[in-house]
């Protein structure tokens, strides 16, 4: 579907998804929200026209979720000439937080009087469709002993920063470089530790200490690994990239909606909260102590759960958390099916602890068909 904003709908509240939005002037809306969204900025007299100075889109509270996309004509670029950016040298893997998201927006398409909500990022590309790599630089991150593990890719970007959204000079890719590997810990005194940057190439990624949102679509293809103490958050399906090897001794995050496939190996320690999203896997060894934590809601005689599935063999042994929401009614009749393992399974799972919905008590039963 494809709208035009206009001033017929000054004012007005709007909601896009797996759409196109074309601007035509500057234009004041209610609450805007963007799902997969195109974004066309490129007609003469739009934001982020140069020379016409406090022309944007405003708009109450945003809210932003998947992967949306700016449409821009590349001579719109010239307001957001490379700055301070373009000359780093000696990164660190800790500088990828804050220079991935770009707190210099040299050009504002949108601005928020309220608050921006973000599930989702912004791509930028041309009017051909191409993501612009027009003036990109590379420079070498190293990891805290100084060995370079990765090369970030600076170029032209949109991003989010103190409620507007619009083009800065930003970090947008870092590759991993082979055999080596990305470890990141959370940033004391900071709110937002998510990773806008796309992480790429065939080393491995590393949640070292606290929480860490990984909000892009990554094509990484090394191993994962969530180390004890540290908490992963998947906010995209393509959160963990290509990775063929999960290691998780901390706490995996699989967002609520999302649907995360691994095509390789799980191993767990810790804990793997997929709530009510999806988790796949190819195979899955469940070791001492760790934890499979799944949400449900009940409604009438049915259930929405989230899914825990092993397409081959599951191994070990451990606990099932289910997590039924308080606005849960009545009684899923057929019960809640929760875990699906493949052929060749001998994962044995017990309930972390006694489920009780009203009068009704729910026990974990296992088919013989793996459910």
């Amino acid at each position: 579907v494809a709208f035009t904003v206009d001033e017929m709908i000054s004012g007005k509240n709007l909601s896009v998804t797996e759409g196109e939005l074309t601007m035509s002037k500057k234009t004041e809306l209610g609450d805007l929200t963007l799902t997969k969204t195109k974004l066309l900025f490129n007609a003469a007299g739009t934001p982020g026209t140069i020379g016409e100075a406090d022309n944007h889109l405003s708009v109450n509270n945003l809210s932003i979720t998947g992967e949306n996309t700016i449409v821009l004509d590349t001579n719109q670029l010239v307001a957001a000439n490379p700055g301070a950016g373009s000359s780093k040298v000696g990164l660190t893997a800790q500088d990828v937080f804050k220079e991935s998201r770009s707190s210099d927006l040299t050009t504002v398409l949108i601005t928020t009087k309220a608050s921006v909500t973000e599930n989702g990022t912004f791509k930028l590309v041309d009017t051909n469709n191409a993501e612009i790599t027009a003036g990109d630089k590379t420079f070498k991150i190293a990891d805290e002993d100084g060995k370079h593990v990765a090369d970030g890719i600076y170029g032209y970007g949109a991003s989010v920063s103190g409620g507007n959204v619009g083009i800065g000079w930003q970090l947008k890719t870092v590759s991993i470089l082979d055999g080596e590997t990305l470890s990141l810990s959370e940033q004391e005194g900071e709110e937002d530790n998510t990773l806008s940057a796309k992480l790429t190439g065939s080393g491995s990624f590393e949640a070292k200490k606290g929480t860490i949102r990984l909000a892009a679509e990554h094509d990484y293809s090394g191993a994962t690994h969530v180390e004890m103490g540290a908490r992963l958050v998947a906010a995209n399906d393509k959160a963990l990239g290509k990775s063929k090897d999960i290691r998780n001794a901390g706490t995996l995050v699989i967002t609520d909606g999302k649907n995360v496939v691994i095509d390789g190996a799980v191993e767990n320690s810790g804990t793997i909260e997929v709530g009510l999203g999806n988790f796949r896997t190819a195979t899955y060894k469940g070791k001492e102590g760790s934890v499979i934590s799944l949400g449900a809601h009940v409604t009438a005689d049915d259930a929405e759960t989230g899914k825990f599935v092993v397409e081959g063999a599951a191994t070990g042994t451990r606990r099932l958390d289910l997590s039924i929401t308080d606005a849960s009614v009545g009684r899923a009749v057929t019960g809640i099916d929760v875990v699906e393992l493949g052929e060749g399974s001998s994962l044995e799972l017990e309930l972390g602890s006694s489920i009780k919905v009203g009068d009704y008590y729910y026990r974990l039963m296992k088919t013989d068909n793996g459910a």
